[in-house]
Order: structure tokens, then C-alpha cells, then sequence
């Protein structure tokens, strides 16, 4: 999950989004968190950069991580590619991750499928 303090440098470039105990760092219904679920809080654009998320994933001897999320060009693009350097199976859900530009969108997904070789359905 992204999780920013209100003073983050990425605000600087961006909008402020995700900001700490704030409604837009909330998880939706949907994704609730279930027994045995884990969250990880990321400051960057990849989810294993300065995280445990890669910790955990090992621990649970995990090998395919499915993606859904924002933004579809940066942050679920930089966590794919660093998911997919360290040999995870990456699927990323067309329908389930979105970006402030539709154009970025369709490129971002592209790029994940033909390039970088995540299953993007």
C-alpha cells in the first residue's frame, strides 16, 4: 500500500495521495484484510523498494504475485518489473489497476506484457 507522510518528497512531482492515516491511504472494502493477509506500506514507486515485501514472500514461499492498484505507469509498473527481475510469476488485472492518463494506461500494460513478460488479463 502506499503510505506518505503529508510533508513526502514525491509531492513535489505529484499530487498528494495515500497520506497516513487519512481516507486516500484506506483500503477498500473489497480488499479487506482477511486472516494470515499481510500489509506492506511503501514510500516509493516499486513495493519492494525499502519494504519486507520480499521478506514475507519468501517466507510464504511464494512465486507468482498477482498486482491490482495505482498507478498502472509508475508504481504497479516499477513493482512488476522488480517482481519479474527477481523470477516471480507477475499477472496484473487490466481491470483492476488504473492510471491519471488512459494513454500511460495502455502503454504501461504493453510494456508489462511485452517487455518486461507479465500476464496482464
Amino acid at each position: 500500500c502506499d503510505a506518505h507522510d503529508p510533508d513526502d518528497r514525491e509531492f513535489k512531482r505529484f499530487p498528494p495521495h495515500c497520506v497516513r492515516h487519512t481516507w486516500g491511504a484506506e483500503i477498500i472494502p473489497q480488499l479487506a484484510m482477511q486472516p494470515g493477509d499481510y500489509r506492506v506500506e511503501k514510500t516509493r514507486f516499486s513495493g519492494l523498494y525499502n519494504t519486507n515485501l520480499e521478506d514475507i514472500l519468501k517466507q510464504e514461499q511464494v512465486t507468482a504475485v498477482h498486482l491490482v492498484g495505482a498507478c498502472t505507469s509508475i508504481c504497479i509498473m516499477e513493482t512488476a518489473s522488480d517482481l519479474l527481475d527477481r523470477d516471480y510469476a507477475v499477472t496484473v488485472y487490466r481491470q483492476g489497476v488504473a492510471d491519471l492518463n488512459p494513454q500511460d494506461h495502455e502503454w504501461a500494460l504493453k510494456r508489462m506484457a511485452k517487455i518486461l513478460g507479465a500476464q496482464v488479463v
